[in-house]
């Protein structure tokens, strides 16, 4: 629909600018995901570039209804070749637009890892019903979407050529049909070209986090019983786990064997511990937690090898501050929870190392995986009250947490520390239940 205005419509300006911006932007974040490979923002800058590439292809679906349904400017004058080259650059302009965020779309939802997507943290965004196409159809949007912006580069200095053409040497101010003031065209122009190159800048080597996805919040640590109170910070569970140095030998006393009869002191876990993760992700230490598991344990710090330590961890719980990243945490790959939903460390005996230090080897269970366990912890008790810090490092490949993609460590790696702090109150003695299983 064409009319004798001489201008768009600022709607129609206002889209032409914003996804110009927008790709320019989002060319400099395609270039920076080969760059920061093994560096630690690659999941927030592919996720951005997800984002942004949804956002674009939602602007030019607006930007087509629009150009369909309102009155636009006659077409200039040119004829023969110059018009054919014309109507070739802007058809190529929207099969390129429309086809990367689209081939991008497929590469996802055909990946054997299904990363899932939101836009800017916020907003789900699902993947394409494309499950059991054949392999090519991905491999093909892989190349499609890496050539597609070298095809753009090109059309981007075709349609410069053609607007220095009409501007200056035809002289149809065709610049001033897409400026807000006709009369500062050039200049409106100029300012143009120096935003898309700051848009590109910033995409390329501006912070890679926009604040709509900064980390969430970091939610209370909850445990069986009364809600915990206290928030649980990054800080607090970041700290290195303790590791228990050379083998010291137990310090048995001589009173345990008699005192085997005795009933040991239970212990009940107060609202506000915490159950920390850390692993290495591209460089990166991340830190996480699980909002929900608790615990029974006996205990007697007289008495260490009569302890027993029964700990289960809801695996759904686990958070890493980042919403993308947590949300493939219950997949097969990783914890696997609509099979496995819960982990459990539990072991029938500890040991003294001096100094209020403890260890205690058990078996750790998860994914239907177990190994031996073997864990290092303090205990200071003051009354009835004992305050309790410690963790141990595990290797995730041993338990299949990370396979497939993720099974190799030049993304995440193998090792990943546990740790732990919470206060217990002393229940009164009672007999102590059976051991076993």
């Amino acid at each position: 629909m064409t009319s004798k205005t001489l201008k768009y419509s600022y709607g129609a300006m206002a889209l032409h600018w914003s996804i110009a911006m927008l790709l320019a932007y989002n060319y400099g974040l395609g270039l920076r995901t080969e760059d920061r490979i093994a560096k630690a923002d690659l999941f927030v800058v592919f996720q951005l570039h997800k984002s942004v590439g949804i956002l674009i292809l939602l602007l030019t679906l607006w930007r087509i209804w629009i150009r369909v349904t309102r009155p636009r400017p006659a077409t200039l004058g040119d004829g023969g070749w110059a018009k054919t080259l014309s109507s070739i650059v802007h058809i190529g302009f929207y099969v390129i637009i429309i086809g990367l965020p689209v081939t991008g779309w497929i590469i996802v939802s055909t990946s054997d890892i299904k990363v899932p997507t939101l836009l800017f943290g916020l907003v789900p965004w699902p993947h394409l019903p494309l499950d059991g196409l054949p392999p090519w159809v991905g491999d093909w949007s892989i190349d499609a979407h890496e050539l597609l912006p070298n095809a753009a580069l090109g059309l981007v200095a075709l349609h410069l050529a053609g607007v220095i053409r009409h501007q200056f040497l035809i002289r149809d101010d065709v610049i001033g049909r897409m400026a807000p003031a006709a009369k500062h065209g050039v200049t409106f122009l100029i300012l143009v070209l120096a935003l898309l190159g700051i848009s590109y800048l910033l995409g390329r080597y501006g912070p890679p986090r926009s604040p709509l996805m900064a980390p969430a919040i970091s939610k209370p640590i909850l445990i069986d019983g009364p809600p915990a109170t206290a928030p649980v910070r990054t800080a607090d569970i970041a700290q290195p786990v303790e590791k228990a140095g050379p083998a010291q030998p137990a310090i048995d006393e001589p009173a345990e064997a008699a005192d085997a009869n005795r009933p040991v002191d239970e212990w009940m876990l107060r609202p506000g511990g915490k159950l920390g993760f850390s692993v290495v992700v591209n460089g990166e230490t991340i830190n996480g937690q699980f909002g929900r598991w608790d615990a029974d344990i006996a205990f007697d710090p007289d008495r260490p090898s009569l302890a027993s330590i029964d700990v289960r961890i809801d695996l759904s719980t686990a958070t890493t501050g980042d919403g993308q990243r947590d949300a493939m945490l219950p997949e097969a790959d990783f914890f696997a929870t609509s099979s496995h939903p819960s982990a459990r460390f539990k072991s029938e005996s500890a040991r003294a190392l001096g100094n209020d230090r403890y260890s205690s080897r058990g078996t750790l269970t998860l994914k239907g995986i177990s190994r031996p366990t073997t864990i290092t912890f303090t205990q200071k008790i003051a009354g009835d009250t004992a305050r309790v810090a410690g963790g141990t490092t595990i290797g995730r490949n041993d338990f299949l947490v990370g396979i497939g993609q993720w099974a190799g460590e030049d993304s995440i790696g193998h090792k990943v520390g546990i740790n732990f702090s919470f206060d217990a109150r002393r229940v009164p003695l009672r007999k102590s239940p059976p051991r076993g299983n």
